[in-house]
């Protein structure tokens, strides 16, 4: 029986894919990596890599992945709030929003420079 090679590579390709999938699925690429607070941007990621994970952790639920408002909590878009007012916000909570105080000075003017550009 003659074998076409289009059918072999579409099957080597098939093989490949699931081999290399179950190896990421069954793979834990963060093992043996000390883990850091919650609250602290990772010093090997970008400042707003960061503080894009800290908003995606905290602040996302309510105010939405990119500050468009969520669940009639306010959106963060075109925010009138200086820098200034917006750590001060983060830092001290205000209305039903829960405050921060954990974050450092640094961590608080990432978060509102990612704020700011929402």
């Amino acid at each position: 029986m003659k074998t076409n090679p289009t059918t072999l590579f579409l099957a080597f390709m098939l093989l490949t894919l699931l081999i290399v999938g179950g190896y990421l699925l069954l793979s834990d690429p963060f093992a043996g990596t000390a883990q850091k607070g919650v609250h602290q941007f990772s010093q090997s990621q970008s400042q707003n890599q960061g503080a894009m994970v800290f908003y995606l952790q905290k602040c996302a639920s309510c105010h939405g992945a990119r500050g468009e408002g969520k669940g009639g909590n306010p959106s963060l878009q075109n925010t009138p709030f200086t820098e200034a007012q917006i750590q001060e916000i983060i830092k001290n909570g205000r209305g039903e929003m829960p405050a921060f105080p954990e974050l450092s000075p640094e961590e608080l003017k990432q978060l509102s420079r990612l704020i700011k550009q929402f």
